[in-house]
């Protein structure tokens, strides 16, 4: 494509096949380890406020493979993963592993 032609869509799929404003994009919830000081990377996934779901939510703590397993098939379901349990109410915790 040149630099210069317009981007088109092509298609109308969802991912899921859900309203984009159902997903949760998550948020940096990073912290500061009190054990040794330093920063551990993390996002929170909150349901979406369209969904109306009463807060507090339940929250799920999400231990992946670590950044290692972003390019394995871990990946595919990780985030569907993630998405599920927010549409049902469910906020979910993903620490990055050190």
């Amino acid at each position: 494509m040149e630099p210069t032609e317009a981007v088109r869509q092509h298609t109308r799929e969802r991912v899921l096949g859900i309203p984009d404003g159902y997903l949760s994009a998550g948020e940096d919830a990073s912290f500061t380890s009190s054990l040794d000081g330093l920063r551990v990377s993390a996002r929170l996934y909150l349901p979406a406020a369209e969904l109306n779901h009463p807060a507090p939510y339940p929250v799920v703590f999400y231990i992946h493979g670590g950044p290692k397993a972003k390019n394995t098939r871990f990946r595919m379901v990780f985030h569907a993963v993630i998405q599920q349990l927010t549409l049902r109410g469910i906020a979910v915790f993903v620490p990055n592993a050190r």
